[in-house]
């Protein structure tokens, strides 16, 4: 446990921060400093092991209930299982990213410690409530990301707008290379046609 949160923790946060923290971590801490950290972060997730998970985000507080599941083999890499699949299925707008990470760590901690994390992509994917693969769309969509909010700036400032940057066709040219159609390209730009 952290005995309160550390400097470097607080010198990190900000509101485009995603935390997550077990229990275990904040067990002493005072409410006053959950709250420190909760108003400092874009979004601070607690896991509670067997109880869940309270998720902290612009001042609103919920739970995320556990999936439940027949028995737990090994919990080992629930809570890593829990995080990444919530951003991932935050990255895709999933309207309920918690319900999603719930049941991706109930598929974890049915499995033995033998096949983590080598069987951690599939336990992503499987099931009613589990992540589809990724299409080759969204990978280029998340791939090319930091580059087209870097482009948005330098368009901004030369008076040109995302649309004529496209047009110009870099971003084209590298969609073609994927074999991506028009539409796929401007979806993938986020450029309404």
């Amino acid at each position: 446990p952290l005995p309160a949160p550390s400097k470097q923790l607080l010198d990190g946060l900000g509101p485009r921060v995603s935390l997550f923290l077990s229990d275990v971590e904040t067990d002493t801490w005072s409410e006053e400093e959950i709250l420190q950290v909760t108003s400092a972060s874009g979004r601070v997730i607690i896991t509670l092991g067997e109880k869940g998970a309270v998720l902290h985000e612009r001042g609103n507080i919920s739970r995320i209930a556990v999936t439940p599941i027949p028995e737990a083999v090994d919990t080992n890499g629930a809570g890593d299982t829990f995080a990444t699949t919530f951003m991932l299925a935050l990255m895709r707008g999933d309207k309920s990213p918690g319900t999603t990470a719930s049941w991706a760590a109930s598929r974890a901690v049915m499995q033995p410690q033998t096949c983590k994390p080598r069987c951690a992509p599939d336990l992503l994917t499987q099931g009613p409530e589990g992540l589809t693969p990724l299409s080759d769309l969204e990978r280029l969509r998340i791939a090319a990301q930091p580059v087209l909010q870097r482009l948005r700036v330098v368009a901004a400032g030369a008076g040109l707008g995302f649309d004529e940057l496209v047009k110009i066709g870099w971003f084209r040219q590298m969609s073609e290379m994927l074999g991506l159609s028009v539409g796929q390209q401007q979806a993938a730009a986020g450029v309404n046609s």
